[in-house]
């Protein structure tokens, strides 16, 4: 058997290195892929969750500084959640959010759906950026959008303290983990969706059998105003969620409470109207 060569040698162990790191890196982002999709179906009606754990897990997965989630709406950016760094500049992040989307120009170059890599922030033309990363002592940046229907919803931000471009495979993995807050997004809305048509129909259906309970009680009742009066008073009170509730008849000079719900007292003197004056 011929003997290898110690270049050839030291070739086959940096390339099953290689092979090696990809393979954990692969399984770390489907670990952390996997993960977010779990507390996205166990959290149908909160994304906060959802987005605290991308950027924790976008941060450590691609090697940042520091990472945020930013929501767009009504051409404002909110900051949604980040990853901390200390505590004085972690002020300066958040004393910088909600701002117009215009008035901040690497989130203006996310609006055609691609991902956007910044290599040197000192290069940026954005002064806002510029001062942002000097008080939180980062060099460069990674954004990917969060695109709905086309639309920039908003996007997630990774940082590095050194100057230099980002890998292929990060850019691809950071969209992926934009891609993942969408999915929370819409399944949120969608959530909201079907429980606001579930207390629609709810109220819808309790309004009815009201409507038919004092129906049954005008029927059973002909020569008794009464017992429709109650019925009335009770369905109005649950309906509306009303502490109390109550029918005024006039006699007289008084209102008397003919039909009630919780009402403490029954009768109301009208005050006398003051005669009219004389010129």
């Amino acid at each position: 058997m011929t003997a290898l060569s110690p270049d050839v040698v030291a070739d086959l162990r940096r390339e099953n290195a290689r092979l090696l790191a990809e393979l954990h890196a692969a399984r770390y982002r489907q670990t952390a892929t996997a993960d977010i999709l779990k507390i996205i179906a166990s959290s149908p009606s909160d994304v906060q969750p959802v987005f605290e754990a991308i950027a924790t897990s976008a941060n450590r997965l691609i090697g940042g500084y520091s990472t945020a989630v930013f929501r767009f709406v009504d051409g404002v950016s909110h900051l949604a959640a980040y990853t901390p760094t200390d505590p004085a500049a972690d002020e300066v992040l958040k004393a910088s959010f909600p701002r117009p989307v215009a008035d901040f120009q690497p989130f203006q170059l996310t609006q055609a759906g691609e991902a956007v890599e910044i290599a040197n922030i000192e290069t940026s033309p954005d002064v806002r950026i510029r001062n942002i990363s000097r008080a939180r002592g980062f060099r460069s940046m990674l954004l990917a959008p969060l695109m709905s229907n086309r639309a920039s919803i908003g996007l997630i931000s990774v940082t590095r303290k050194e100057p230099g471009s980002f890998a292929a495979h990060h850019i691809q993995l950071l969209q992926t983990f934009a891609d993942q807050a969408v999915i929370a997004i819409e399944n949120v809305r969608l959530f909201n969706e079907v429980q606001q048509r579930t207390n629609d129909l709810s109220e819808s259906l309790q309004q009815q059998m009201a409507v038919g309970d004092v129906l049954k009680t005008i029927s059973r009742s002909t020569f008794d105003l009464q017992p429709v009066l109650e019925a009335l008073v009770q369905s109005a009170a649950r309906l509306c969620d009303a502490e109390m509730a109550f029918i005024m008849r006039r006699e007289g000079d008084v209102y008397r409470a003919g039909a009630c719900y919780r009402l403490l007292r029954r009768i109301y003197r009208i005050p006398p109207t003051a005669p009219p004056r004389r010129g």
